[in-house]
């Protein structure tokens, strides 16, 4: 079982240019039998100037740049966005527009109104389940809002089964008023090869990613086509796939790379049945970091390689469990000049080589009893530390203490380029000890702390 998640992910490796582009002839056949277009006001306030629909429902799960969506908004100004938040603008512009507006799709975006006493908007889905056809369509429309009498009408069609889009339109008879519009797509991100642009409205317009034309002002003829078709090949599966760095909630996959990807869905499932998506990740991925996950659990996996129009290749599955979490309890030396103990005995004799398997190990399994870490003198451990999230209590209590005669010992962090960097964090921790262990951040480094305690 396969289940989409609504506008899932951000967009990795989605190539918009990677659908193809053609302007035919054919029919412009107006809605009959649906549903009405409103705002959240009224239905007769959707035929405005700038105004946006409420969601949409489209009807089935479709694929756009290799994101399901189920929903999208309508605008009066001749587009619609998969971006909930989205609200309409009269100043078209595919290459730049706001995060919030985009993904959308433009079939006449310029400064629109619906004319009084004929213009409607509708929208409905219809055929088979896996062969539905979602049509939204601008009737009677005034291009732009100060046009005298209807000027075109125009639809977008949404095809289940291949992912492709189609703009269809016909004139309505008036005049066009002050026209400057874009037609084309785009995709998440802004600026070139992240839209489809027409050059105009002709029988046979050219297509450009890099050069936007917003001053489109020609009615384009009577059941003009034009459709941008996503790849219809199926991607070839990845292969071998394997885990490794497998513990109490985490564990790697690592699989060779499928020659022909866009993308990679990563989904898990608890019984081998019900996969849920979890991430996306960028063509090319050979490997995905599992966090979070809950300790002696077996859970599946399934890695799909996939193209813009959510074709998904054969499916490589595998299984891992997590490790049964082993509390720590006693002492465990701290000292860069030994391994870390392979399979810990918990006898006093175990050893970390540095803070941050030690701080791992803790905060993977926890403690049973007062833990030690005596940590050798005079040693530097130049790491970025993971923030200690574990904790102890007023009985079982979590110490670093420096151990031997020579100087403190000493935490060295670099840091990145993130914000509130810290040579140790305690995220959610009580009962925690530090004592005699240096922190020592270098002079011109981007670490903002030494010591760094904030609640979970």
């Amino acid at each position: 079982m396969w289940i989409a998640l609504l506008a899932f992910g951000v967009s990795f490796g989605q190539v918009i240019t990677n659908y193809a582009f053609t302007a035919s002839s054919g029919t412009f056949t107006p809605i009959t039998g649906g549903t009405a277009v409103a705002t959240n006001t009224s239905v007769a306030d959707f035929l405005g100037d700038t105004k946006t629909s409420t969601a949409i429902p489209i009807g089935f799960t479709f694929y756009y740049m290799g994101v399901p969506y189920t929903q999208l908004v309508a605008m009066s100004d001749g587009y619609i966005s998969f971006n909930l938040s989205a609200t309409s603008s009269l100043t078209n512009n595919l290459a730049t527009s706001a995060a919030t507006q985009r993904p959308l799709l433009a079939p006449l975006w310029d400064d629109l109104d619906g004319a009084s006493g004929t213009g409607a908007a509708n929208y409905i889905t219809e055929g088979a389940a896996g062969s539905r056809v979602f049509t939204i369509e601008w009737l009677n429309w005034q291009w732009n809002y100060g046009a005298t009498g209807a000027t075109i009408s125009f639809q977008i069609k949404l095809y289940e089964t291949t992912g492709k889009i189609e703009f269809i339109y016909t004139p309505a008879g008036g005049a066009i008023n002050s026209a400057s519009a874009s037609i084309g797509i785009t995709g998440i991100p802004t600026g070139s090869e992240n839209y489809l642009s027409l050059d105009g409205s002709g029988a046979s317009p050219a297509v450009s990613s890099t050069t936007e034309t917003t001053t489109i002002a020609v009615l384009p003829a009577a059941g003009q086509i034009y459709a941008f078709t996503p790849p219809a090949t199926i991607p070839t599966a990845p292969t071998n796939l394997t885990f490794t760095n497998v513990g109490t909630s985490k564990m790697t996959l690592n699989w060779t790379d499928s020659p022909d990807e866009t993308f990679y869905i990563i989904s898990n499932s608890l019984d081998g049945i019900t996969y849920t998506p979890v991430t996306n990740l960028p063509a090319n991925a050979v490997s995905y970091q599992a966090n979070g996950l809950t300790p002696s659990t077996l859970y599946y996996w399934k890695v799909n390689s996939t193209v813009e129009s959510g074709l998904l290749s054969a499916d490589l599955t595998g299984s891992q469990s997590t490790l049964a979490q082993v509390p720590l309890h006693g002492i465990y030396s701290i000292n860069n000049l030994f391994p870390t103990t392979a399979v810990l005995l918990h006898d006093g004799t175990d050893n970390f080589n540095n803070f941050t398997d030690a701080i791992n190990y803790l905060n993977d399994n926890g403690i049973s009893a007062s833990v030690t870490f005596a940590v050798a003198a005079d040693q530097t451990f130049a790491e970025e530390c993971p923030a200690i999230t574990a904790s102890g209590t007023s009985v079982n209590k979590i110490t670093f203490i420096k151990a031997g005669a020579g100087a403190n010992p000493i935490i060295s962090p670099t840091g990145t380029t993130a914000t509130g960097e810290a040579g140790i964090a305690i995220v959610g921790g009580d009962y925690i000890t530090f004592n005699a262990i240096d922190i020592a951040i270098a002079t011109g480094s981007n670490v903002e702390y030494g010591y760094y305690i904030a609640n979970a």
